[in-house]
This record gives C-alpha cells, sequence and structure tokens, in this order.
C-alpha cells in the first residue's frame, strides 16, 4: 500500500512538472524567419494568371500569443521590373505597408505536432482594416521551428485598390484585371532564444 501511495505521489509530481513545463514553453516568443514567403497570384484578361512574390516580411509572435506581422508592399516581385515601377507608383505610394495582427495563443496551446486552425486575424492595408477567418496549417519541427501555411482570396478593392487597378489595366492595354487575388502563404517561425 505504501508503494502504491508512493507512486501515485511521483505521478502527480510529475505530471505537475510536465504541466509547468509545457506552461513556459508556451510562454516563449518566436520570431519570423527569412524564408518565410508570400505568394500572390493576379488575373488579366479574365483568364491568364500570373504569379508574384513577397518576401519582405518581419514579425513575430509574442508569449501572450500576440501575432504581429508586417509586409513591405513596395517590394512585392512580379519578374518584370517595369510592372513593379507601376504597382508600386499606382497602388503602394502612399501606404506602402500592410499589417497583420490577431491572437494565436489556441494555437501556440495546441499539444499536436501537426494541425489546422480557424484563426481570425485582421489585415489593415492602405488605410482600411478587413477581418479575416483564415484556416491555418501548422506543423512543429521539434521545439525550435513551426511552419505555418495558409490559402485565401482577398478582394483588393475591400482596401482602396480599385482605382489603381483600374489604371494599372489602363497603362498596360488589358481588357479587365480581376480584384480577387488569390495568396499562398508559407511562414516559418523561431524560438527566441532567452
Amino acid at each position: 500500500l505504501r508503494r502504491a501511495w508512493m507512486a501515485t505521489v511521483c505521478a502527480v509530481l510529475l505530471g505537475m512538472m510536465g504541466s509547468t513545463l509545457a506552461d513556459h514553453h508556451s510562454g516563449q516568443a518566436w520570431t519570423l524567419s527569412d524564408e518565410s514567403r508570400i505568394s500572390l497570384t493576379s488575373t488579366k484578361n479574365g483568364l491568364v494568371s500570373e504569379t508574384h512574390s513577397l518576401a519582405a516580411i518581419k514579425g513575430r509572435v509574442s508569449g501572450e500569443g500576440t501575432v504581429e506581422l508586417q509586409f513591405d508592399l513596395r517590394a512585392i516581385e512580379t519578374n518584370i521590373p517595369i510592372r513593379n515601377e507601376r504597382m508600386q507608383t499606382w497602388l503602394f505610394s502612399d501606404e506602402p505597408v500592410a499589417r497583420l495582427s490577431g491572437n494565436v495563443q489556441p494555437a501556440l496551446s495546441a499539444k499536436e505536432t501537426a494541425f489546422t486552425i480557424d484563426q481570425p486575424l485582421t489585415l489593415e492595408a492602405n488605410g482600411n482594416t478587413v477581418m479575416l477567418d483564415v484556416p491555418l496549417t501548422v506543423v512543429r519541427e521539434g521545439d525550435a521551428v513551426a511552419k505555418v501555411a495558409a490559402q485565401l482570396v482577398i478582394d483588393v478593392a475591400d482596401f482602396g485598390y480599385a482605382s489603381g487597378i483600374e489604371k494599372l489595366r489602363e497603362i498596360a492595354g488589358l481588357k479587365s484585371i480581376s480584384t480577387e487575388v488569390p495568396v499562398d502563404v508559407k511562414l516559418v517561425f523561431v524560438h527566441e532564444t532567452s
């Protein structure tokens, strides 16, 4: 009986230690890695799709679960220099930085190493704010790295870019440029070391 009681006490103590370590681990912050990438697809004349990339991303997740990301939209790469310049001039000259924020504590608290979670996020761009509900796929690689992937479609008209898109259409002599932009997100977060 004494041995059984001792075993129970040891199990409880080990469980408490494990819980404390888990709580401490979840309180650590994460920094966005330079490996992170965002791809955007534009569609012209209703049929032709082209993929552009955005790598100028900065951000972190605090120990409390607050995520804050910043995107320098002037750094968008379309692989055509003149098109880059036109987008910088007619879309991003006034408000070049977009911001994404939210509380991802539920994702930080998850015990699984790979999972999908619906995440409310706030995207601010061009002086406009839109609430998004984004399915995030999270894969943890050990304790040091977490990879986050998402796919969504953003209507850039919601951010006041419709007139700039129309100007780009006129300059390029196109029939149409869609304001609906599929976005493919691949973010890599690394645990901050104290």
